[in-house]
């Protein structure tokens, strides 16, 4: 028995070493920014921000990704914000992107040779149009860049193992405008979404790759003054997003910012701004192969800081160049990680701002906590029009686990993604979880030796941290004397929280139901039904996204009744216990 015993415990052991290398798979990243501030139509207007938007995003993929490339031309004030990029970017050519595709071609085909998987980010922010015959188009700076050119030109030779196509199409890309330019509302659902989608799907049948590892996120609004804002000093779009993929959109913590995360948080950001010429519709899917595969995890980015922030409070952090970095208004109780990048703004910090207060989060350390930072009143700032419209409603829905699981209801139900619902802050979300569990303790009798303890249980726990839900347990105590056996079952309370930014949660769990001892000796009595109660201090470690390695101690109290020679004794027996477990 002891064997057998000291065996489970080995092989429990060596499965919760083994894990995080199981659930941990080489990649190589890549990144093609592709930004153009002109139009080929004529009559547009060119934008001012596409270059700048073009630039933050390399600036992110540059701290994330294996490779960057920039394919842009910086007008004047952006060279002078970002004049490390005006030496690394190329001109928005067909020919230059032709070129850059042709490179990482060779890369991708390397890496597969060597057994390595590829994972690609295609970003295109600009101007786009649709044409007499109905297939939109992106602005190059030497002509358009079709629908069908997308995916003949660049997607499909790569041949990557995910694609993720990201386009900020500032001009109508997947909308049809009115005629003579006048504003259409973009819930009139005359969208190319769909359109686009089916187009991937029938040119992935006709080639050897598929439809199933390619993810697009897209911007659909209508007129150019949507998109950009100068107090972002960029497309408001592409702000939502990297402020999303920065770990803003992180709802469960896990550190992996999924499809589902990004599409409920651009929603949230979006819920409460009701005035049409500001209203933002998106569309996001994710690859079918893996429709919660990560677009970024927290801990993928290097030379950077990992601030930890707390909910409850609308906020935005900007850099030392002024430019609004991240956005974000967590629900309250919630508590979540940002990525500080360090080399666009030469290690120097960031500032946050909330309401009326300010505080500065130096990035001279890997971690920043929000609970450490000095807070000073700052003056408020008015402004109006549409701009007072983004002020007032970007961002003030709060956002977090429960609106993540609203939001995603609603939308398998079919319910349009334009208008997530806004949820209300008392509305509870519980999941479940399934918890197994192995300790060593002394025996529910006052004999020496040790009680090996196997417990496993069912949890319903709520996103505020607290748990309860059915528990059972079977301990056995191979003794000299006799080998005594327990069942027992009842009910478990558990609370956990996240210790700061880590993968840690601290925790308390209480346990208390009825049991049977059994012993197989004939000299010694057994107890039918006694009483059991534990309270125990839980420490978690999240090896993947849902499963945490936990380590275990406390103390049982067993009410053991004892057969005497005149009457039966009740002993009350405190039992001391470690142990290991499994969370999923």
């Amino acid at each position: 028995m002891k064997k057998t015993t000291l065996g489970m415990c080995t092989a429990l052991l060596v499965s919760l070493l083994v894990l995080p290398e199981a659930f941990a798979q080489e990649a190589r990243r890549y990144a093609l920014i592709v930004a153009n501030n002109s139009s080929v139509d004529a009559d547009v207007e060119p934008l001012r921000y596409a270059d700048d938007d073009g630039a933050r995003f390399y600036e992110m993929f540059e701290s994330y990704a294996d490779s960057s490339y920039l394919l842009t031309t910086l007008d004047k004030d952006s060279q002078e914000v970002f004049p490390r990029l005006s030496n690394l970017s190329e001109a928005p050519t067909r020919q230059n992107l032709k070129a850059q595709v042709a490179e990482l071609q060779e890369k991708i085909a390397a890496d597969k040779k060597a057994g390595v998987r590829a994972e690609v980010y295609l970003v295109f922010t600009g101007h786009g149009n649709v044409d007499e015959t109905g297939e939109g188009y992106l602005s190059l700076a030497d002509g358009p860049l079709k629908r069908s050119d997308l995916y003949r030109d660049v997607i499909r030779p790569l041949d990557a193992d995910y694609t993720h196509v990201i386009i900020d199409a500032c001009h109508a890309y997947f909308m049809v405008n009115a005629r003579g330019g006048d504003w259409k509302d973009d819930r009139s659902g005359q969208t190319l979404d769909d359109e686009f989608e089916t187009y991937l799907r029938n040119q992935a049948k006709k080639a050897s790759g598929g439809m199933a590892t390619i993810g697009v996120i897209l911007s659909t609004a209508g007129a150019a003054e949507v998109h950009e804002w100068s107090r972002y000093r960029a497309g408001v779009f592409s702000h939502q997003l990297r402020s999303g993929l920065l770990g803003a959109a992180d709802a469960n913590g896990d550190g992996n910012v999924t499809y589902p995360e990004i599409e409920a948080y651009l929603a949230a950001a979006n819920a409460a701004v009701t005035n049409p010429r500001a209203k933002i519709r998106m569309h996001v899917s994710g690859p079918k192969q893996n429709l919660n595969k990560p677009l970024t995890r927290i801990n993928g980015f290097h030379n950077a800081t990992i601030f930890g922030f707390d909910g409850g409070k609308r906020m935005h952090i900007e850099d030392t160049r002024g430019l609004r970095y991240v956005d974000l208004h967590s629900g309250a109780g919630n508590r979540g990680r940002l990525v500080l990048l360090k080399k666009p703004v030469n290690n120097l910090p960031y500032y946050l701002r909330t309401g009326d207060q300010q505080a500065t989060i130096a990035t001279d350390t890997k971690v920043a906590a929000m609970g450490q930072l000095a807070f000073e009143d700052r003056p408020n700032q008015t402004r109006g029009s549409v701009e007072e419209s983004f002020r007032a409603d970007l961002f003030s829905t709060p956002f977090g686990p429960a609106f993540v699981a609203g939001y995603q209801a609603g939308r398998d139900q079919g319910q349009s993604l334009g208008a997530a619902t806004v949820l209300d802050e008392q509305e509870s979300t519980w999941n479940y979880e399934l918890a197994f569990d192995y300790a060593v303790s002394t025996p529910p009798i006052d004999l020496n030796g040790l009680q090996h303890q196997f417990g496993v249980g069912f949890l319903f726990r709520h996103e505020t941290g607290w748990g309860v839900g059915p528990f059972a347990e079977y301990g056995i105590s191979p003794l000299e004397e006799a080998t005594i056996h327990r069942l027992a079952g009842g009910v478990e309370g558990n609370f956990a929280r996240q210790i700061g930014m880590s993968n840690l949660k601290l925790g308390v769990r209480g346990r208390a139901g009825i049991q049977t001892i059994l012993f197989d000796a004939d000299e010694v009595s057994s107890d039918p039904i006694s009483l059991r109660a534990s309270a125990a201090v839980v420490l978690s470690w999240r090896l993947a996204e849902q499963l945490q390695a936990e380590a275990i101690g406390g103390v049982a109290m067993d009410v053991v009744t004892r057969a005497g020679v005149e009457e039966n004794d009740e002993d009350i027996i405190a039992s001391p216990f470690g142990g290991i477990g499994i969370r999923f």
